[in-house]
């Protein structure tokens, strides 16, 4: 996938999204406790932002997520203090030998967005928001449904009875290259000092009589950017299968405003201690201190 620029040829910066909530018969404080426990949602670009070819942009934690019709960019951004964007980097999926398909919106959100930012024709109100975002058809008998989480995305291809899923090949441009772990988790190591983002192993399955019966499986690697699925248990092909992983950048901690770490170590459970400022009113300890 080409690189995501605006009509000036620069990566777009999507601004924070502030939602307003349609209350419907909702408390005020119900819609509040919705709107921070809610998933993070997507939203439809109706012209507020320049890039035609982005869809769907989903918000979250440290990145943005674009939907195009051939892939997704991420971006992930530093902040100052002062809440400005002091440095991003980026980088692109594409769905390798699949169709163009234009994702759709589904489960449709009880947020909506107003853009009155710029030049009076680009703003827009009432911008719907999506819980989840598809492909159908993207490969012959495969659709792709993409849900958003605050730090990470999941995403599953649902195979149909009969389809091959061996035709799913996923190429990343824009980073140093992939690797899978001794877990089956696919990490992605990203240019520069920006570390990386994980794509847990996947979890397979078929739904028979009611239950989920995992299938083993798991990522393989095409090339140093490129990944496909192989499944080494036994399935039933009359059956839907379901791929299921998420891609994770929880690794990024931080807020919405400005955070600085300055030293970090790991203690004997696996966590990891940071010390550090942030000025994020959203930081775990309730920020400004």
């Amino acid at each position: 996938m080409s690189k995501i620029t605006d009509a000036s040829g620069h990566e777009p910066i999507l601004e924070m999204l502030e939602p307003r909530l349609l209350l419907d018969g909702m408390t005020a404080t119900e819609a509040i406790e919705l709107s921070h426990t809610n998933s993070a949602i997507f939203v439809e670009n109706q012209g507020q932002w320049s890039d035609e070819s982005v869809r769907y942009a989903l918000d979250v934690n440290g990145a943005n997520v674009l939907l195009t019709d051939t892939g997704a960019a991420f971006q992930l951004f530093r902040r100052e203090p002062d809440g400005d964007i002091e440095q991003t980097t980026q980088f692109s999926t594409q769905f390798d030998g699949a169709r163009s398909v234009r994702p759709i919106g589904v489960e449709q959100g009880q947020a909506v967005f107003n853009y009155h930012t710029g030049d009076q024709i680009t703003w827009r109100n009432g911008v719907p928001t999506y819980e989840t975002v598809a492909y159908m058809g993207l490969y012959d008998g495969i659709d792709l449904h993409t849900q958003g989480r605050r730090d990470h995305l999941k995403y599953e291809f649902r195979v149909a009875p009969g389809a091959d899923f061996s035709l799913i090949s996923i190429s990343y441009s824009g980073i140093d290259a992939l690797e899978i772990d001794s877990g089956g988790a696919l990490h992605v190591r990203l240019n520069g000092d920006w570390g990386e983002v994980v794509d847990n192993a996947p979890y397979i399955y078929q739904v028979i009589d009611g239950v989920q019966v995992e299938i083993a499986g798991a990522y393989r690697l095409i090339d140093a950017d490129t990944y496909t699925f192989e499944i080494t248990g036994a399935y039933d092909p009359s059956r839907q299968l379901i791929i299921d992983p998420e891609l994770d950048w929880s690794t990024y901690l931080g807020g919405s405003s400005g955070d600085r770490a300055y030293d970090i170590a790991v203690d004997a459970n696996g966590n990891s201690l940071v010390t550090g400022n942030t000025w994020s009113s959203n930081w775990i300890s309730g920020g400004g201190d």
